[in-house]
């Protein structure tokens, strides 16, 4: 159903972000509310070629078990850091001091699968937060137009309506919302914590790297969220943290300034 039908004749309306959306909607709203939705889960489950992945770029691609570098090679304390992918294993060696190395090489190694993205799965007993716009009178097609582009023919997302239940506790609200269902080509599906990482680190697209995709959504969820424990995002944090924290002693607050750097 086109987002058109679900809100004809209606004057305004909700649109509830829980990705990207949460920090650049990139369209006009009158306002915009933190809070969530009931019976769905997020999970980095969904595949992007476009905005942070790109098919077409692909740089190297070796077949599966191949490596650049033998994984027991270590000459003069250089180690090596195993990208494991569905479809490829790609080797990438680099200083241990050198976290500027390991960036250059994973700009240049690209990873055949598409990036990881953020979709809803269904889940009586879970909620997710995000933020929802509130869009009026003519900034509703506009909005809807944008999106359209952005989460359905770029991203390869549907509509459905939620009621989303804003943090103020002022009353719930029917929203759209954009989810990534099995029958899209590029949805991915469940993953180990490594292997979700270990694709996010190599990718990149038209709007920018796959970890900045990450680190923003998490960083959203501790400045807003933060008696909110969402495992499943922290846990794919920790784990792309992990691949490049040998290169340097980290504090905890170094975690966003270190995963920006190398993107």
């Amino acid at each position: 159903m086109k987002p058109q039908d679900i809100i004809k004749e209606k004057s305004s309306l909700w649109i509830f972000g829980y990705g990207s959306l949460v920090w650049k909607p990139d369209f006009e709203h009158k306002r915009r509310k933190i809070g969530y939705i009931r019976g769905y889960k997020r999970r980095f489950w969904h595949g992007d070629d476009f905005h942070r992945g790109d098919k077409e770029k692909v740089r190297f691609a070796a077949t599966p078990g191949t490596q650049v570098f033998p994984a027991d090679s270590d000459p003069l304390g250089v180690r090596s850091c195993i990208f494991r992918c569905r479809l490829q294993y790609v080797v990438v060696k680099y200083e241990a001091f050198s976290c500027w190395l390991l960036s250059s090489y994973c700009r240049c190694f690209c990873s055949l699968q598409p990036a990881r993205v953020v979709t809803l799965i269904a889940d009586e007993e879970a909620c997710t937060w995000g933020v929802a716009y509130e869009v009026t009178e003519c900034q509703v097609e506009a909005s809807l137009q944008y999106l359209n582009m952005r989460e359905v023919v770029q991203g390869g997302y549907i509509t459905e309506m939620v009621e989303f239940i804003p943090k103020d506790g002022h009353g719930s609200v029917l929203s759209l919302v954009y989810i990534a269902t099995p029958d899209n080509p590029i949805y991915l599906g469940p993953a180990s914590d490594g292997e979700i990482a270990a694709q996010i680190a190599i990718c990149r697209g038209n709007t920018g790297h796959n970890i900045e995709y990450l680190v923003r959504l998490a960083e959203f969820m501790r400045h807003h969220c933060p008696e909110v424990e969402d495992e499943h995002l922290f846990s794919i944090e920790t784990a792309v943290l992990n691949i490049f924290s040998n290169c340097r002693e980290l504090r905890s607050n170094d975690r966003k300034s270190l995963l920006l750097e190398v993107i």
